[in-house]
C-alpha cells in the first residue's frame, strides 16, 4: 500500500551530512516535493529522514550520494514497523547534481545455485563476468588471469589490496568490481536502515599518491545510487561494473598502482546468516608487444627495408631478413615463443606460418633489455603454404610473442608495416648468362610477373630482375622488381650479351680495316645490317606497350678505330662514316620512342624498366 498521500510532505526534514567537509544542513521539500539548493558543495553526500506516519508508525530513510553532475535522486521511505511489507513505503525526489558514471554488466546466475555456498557463487559469478572482457583486442589471453581481492562481512577469503606495475607500451587497463548482499533476503528492506547498513569503499591510487578511481557506500543507498544492486534468482542483490583507465599520458615512473577494498558490518541483528562481499579484479597485458623494426641490413649485405622475397612452394630462401622486437613484460612473466606470420590479403590466402621460435633457440637473439632479433624469411624451412605463383604485391608480418603468468598463457601480438613481396619469374622465360646470385636473380614483382606472363614473345631471353629481398647484386635500380636486363635481339654469340655486343663490335671493325676482300665485307655488313634490323624492329615493339615505361641499349664504346656512340650512329642513321669509308646499311633513318635512352652501360643487354603505376598491383 502506497502511503504517501496520507503525508503531508511539506513536514518532512531531512538530515543532509558532507562526509569530507562534515557540512550539515537541514531541509524540507515544497509541496511539490522538491527540494532547491541554490549552491551545494561536491563530495560524497549522507541524507538521514524520518517521519510519523499520522495512523502510527515511523517511516525511515537512509542515502548516501556522490555529487558530480546532474541527475535527480529518488528517497524511498520504507517502514520499519514489525509487520511492515515492501508495499509500505513513500518516495520523495531531490533534484541534485550528479552524474552516474559506470558500465553495468547484466547479471547472470548458474543453475545449481541452490546448491552452491553464497560466497562461491558470489565469486564464481564474478569470475566469470571478467573473463569475457577484452581491453585489447590482440591480447584476448591476457584477460584469463586477472588478479581478484575481495572483502565481506562474514569471512576474510582473499586479499583485501593488490600492487601492480604496468609493463612499457601497456596503455589501458580495466577495474571491474561486483557489490553483493543477501541483507534483503533475509530481513528485508525495512531493516537494512541506519545502523544495520553494511558500508563498504574501493580505492585505485597511482604511487604519485593520486587517486585514479574512489568509490564509498552504503548498501542501503544502492536501492538508488548506482551502482544499483539488482535482485539476482540466487536470492542476492548484485552489482557488476567494469572501468577502463587509459594510462598512456603518464610518466613512465608513475606506472605503479595499488588497489584496495574494505567493507565494515553495521549493527549486530539477528544471525551471522547475512552478509556483504565486494570483489575486485585488475587486468592489464601481462606481455606486450611494445614495437616491431625491420632490419634492412645483415653483416655487409644491405636491403631496401620493405622489399621481402617470397620463395616458390617446398624452396628456402638464401638470404635472411630480420626483425628487431621490443616486448616487456610484468613481474612473474615468462617468455616462451614468437610465432612469425605472412598475412596476405583475406581473399588470396589465410595467414602463413613462416616460423615459431623457442626463446631459448639460437635464431632469437637477445640484443639487450627487451629486444630480440628474430628471422622473418623461410629461411630454416622451406615455403609450406600453397602459394605456386605471383599472388600478391603487398603483405605484413604478424608476430605473436607467447609466454606465462603465474603458469598461465599470455600473449601478445603486433602488425608489422607493409612489405613488397618479390617472386621467381615464371618458368616459361628463357634464361641467358653464365653466373648466377646463389640468391637467385630472377625476381620479380607481382606485376612485373603478370607482365612476363602476357608479354614473353616480345622479348629474348632474361639475365636477371632483381636480388633476393631486393639486394644489390651490381644493379641498384633493379630492387623493385621492376627492371629486367633481356639478351640483344640478335643472338651472334650466345655465351653472354658481353661476347655477343663483342661479335657486333669486330664486324663493324672489320668492315672499315679488315679483309679488302669484296666477299668478306659483305658477310661484316650482313651481320651489322641483321643487328640494326632487330634491335629497332625488338625496341620498337616494346616501346608500343603500356607497361613499358623506359628502355635502354648500347651506345657503342670507343675500340681501335671506332669512336664512341659507333652503334648509336648505326642505329639512328643506318650508317657510320670512318675517314673516307662508309658502312651503310641501307635501313635508312630510325626515329626511336621517347622511352629509348642510350649507353654504355647497356652495350652488352637491353633494359626494360616497367611502370610500377601501371603494372598489375591489385592485391
Amino acid at each position: 500500500m502506497n502511503l504517501s498521500q496520507l503525508i503531508n510532505i511539506e513536514d518532512i526534514t531531512l538530515a543532509v551530512t558532507n562526509e569530507q567537509t562534515q557540512t550539515k544542513l537541514s531541509l524540507s521539500p515544497d509541496s511539490q516535493g522538491n527540494i532547491v539548493i541554490p549552491e551545494l558543495e561536491l563530495g560524497l553526500w549522507q541524507v538521514n529522514g524520518k517521519i510519523e506516519h499520522p495512523t502510527g508508525g515511523y517511516y525511515r530513510t537512509f542515502a548516501q550520494f556522490e555529487l558530480n553532475e546532474n541527475t535527480m535522486v529518488s528517497l524511498r521511505y520504507f517502514s520499519y514497523a514489525k509487520n511492515a511489507t515492501l508495499s509500505d513505503y513513500f518516495d520523495v525526489l531531490i533534484p541534485l547534481t550528479k552524474k552516474i558514471n559506470s558500465s553495468e554488466i547484466n547479471n547472470q546466475s548458474f543453475s545449481d545455485a541452490t546448491t552452491l555456498d553464497d560466497y562461491q557463487l558470489a565469486q564464481d559469478l564474478f569470475l566469470k563476468n571478467i573473463e569475457g572482457q577484452n581491453i585489447l583486442a590482440t591480447d584476448t589471453s591476457n584477460n584469463k588471469n586477472a588478479k581478484m581481492i575481495g572483502v565481506s562481512t562474514r569471512y576474510q577469503l582473499w586479499d583485501k589490496e593488490y600492487e601492480f606495475t604496468l609493463p612499457d607500451g601497456v596503455e589501458s587497463f580495466n577495474l571491474t568490481y561486483s557489490v553483493s548482499t543477501n541483507m534483503w533476503q533475509y530481513f528485508g528492506h525495512d531493516v537494512c536502515l541506519g545502523q544495520w547498513n553494511d558500508s563498504w569503499e574501493l580505492s585505485l591510487q597511482n604511487n604519485n599518491g593520486s587517486f585514479y578511481y574512489a568509490q564509498k557506500r552504503g548498501i542501503y543507498s544502492q536501492l538508488y545510487l548506482g551502482p544499483i544492486l539488482k535482485p539476482n534468482p540466487d536470492g542476492a542483490s548484485r552489482a557488476i561494473i567494469s572501468e577502463v583507465f587509459n594510462v598512456s599520458h603518464i610518466n613512465p615512473k608513475n606506472r605503479t598502482f595499488k588497489i584496495k577494498v574494505d567493507i565494515g558490518r553495521s549493527g549486530s541483528y539477528g544471525s551471522n546468516c547475512r552478509w556483504s562481499m565486494v570483489l575486485a579484479s585488475i587486468n592489464y597485458p601481462k606481455i606486450k608487444l611494445v614495437k616491431v623494426k625491420s632490419i634492412s641490413s645483415s653483416g655487409k649485405i644491405k636491403y631496401p627495408s620493405e622489399i621481402v622475397s617470397i620463395p616458390k612452394l617446398g624452396n628456402k630462401n638464401v638470404f635472411n631478413r630480420s626483425y628487431d622486437l621490443t616486448i616487456s613484460k610484468a613481474e612473474n612473466t615468462v617468455l616462451s615463443s614468437i610465432d612469425v606470420y605472412l598475412m596476405t590479403p583475406e581473399s588470396i590466402s589465410t595467414p602463413i606460418l613462416v616460423n615459431s621460435y623457442d626463446f631459448m633457440s639460437k635464431e632469437v637473439i637477445n640484443l639487450g633489455g627487451d629486444v630480440y632479433r628474430v628471422p622473418v624469411t623461410f629461411k630454416l624451412e622451406g615455403n609450406k603454404s600453397n602459394l605456386t605463383e605471383a599472388r600478391f604485391r603487398n603483405f605484413k608480418y604478424q608476430f605473436i610473442v607467447n609466454g606465462f603468468h603465474d603458469n598461465q598463457e599470455v600473449n601478445s601480438q603486433l602488425l608489422s608495416g607493409a612489405h613488397t613481396a618479390l617472386w621467381a619469374m615464371p618458368e616459361k622465360v628463357k634464361r641467358f648468362g653464365w653466373t648466377r646470385d646463389k640468391g637467385g636473380d630472377d625476381w620479380s614483382s607481382k606485376g612485373a610477373y603478370a607482365w612476363l606472363e602476357n608479354n614473353f614473345s616480345l622479348i629474348t631471353r632474361v639475365n636477371d630482375i632483381s636480388g633476393e629481398h631486393g639486394r644489390n647484386i651490381g644493379h641498384k635500380s633493379h630492387k623493385y622488381g621492376t627492371d629486367i636486363d633481356t639478351f640483344q635481339f640478335t643472338e651472334l654469340d650466345n655465351k653472354s650479351g658481353q661476347e655477343n655486343y663483342n661479335r657486333l663490335q669486330r664486324a663493324v671493325s672489320n668492315y672499315f680495316v679488315g679483309n679488302t676482300m669484296v666477299s668478306d665485307e659483305q658477310k661484316h655488313l650482313d651481320i651489322v645490317k641483321i643487328w640494326v634490323s632487330n634491335q629497332r624492329a625488338g625496341l620498337d615493339a616494346l616501346s608500343t606497350v603500356s607497361e613499358v615505361q623506359r628502355l635502354y641499349s648500347g651506345y657503342g664504346s670507343k675500340y681501335g678505330e671506332l669512336s664512341a656512340g659507333w652503334l648509336y650512329s648505326l642505329m639512328i642513321n643506318g650508317n657510320l662514316t670512318i675517314a673516307t669509308k662508309v658502312l651503310e646499311t641501307g635501313l635508312g633513318s630510325w626515329e626511336p620512342s621517347n622511352k629509348m635512352k642510350f649507353n654504355n652501360v647497356h652495350n652488352n643487354h637491353d633494359h626494360i624498366t616497367l611502370d610500377p603505376k601501371a603494372l598489375i598491383l591489385i592485391p
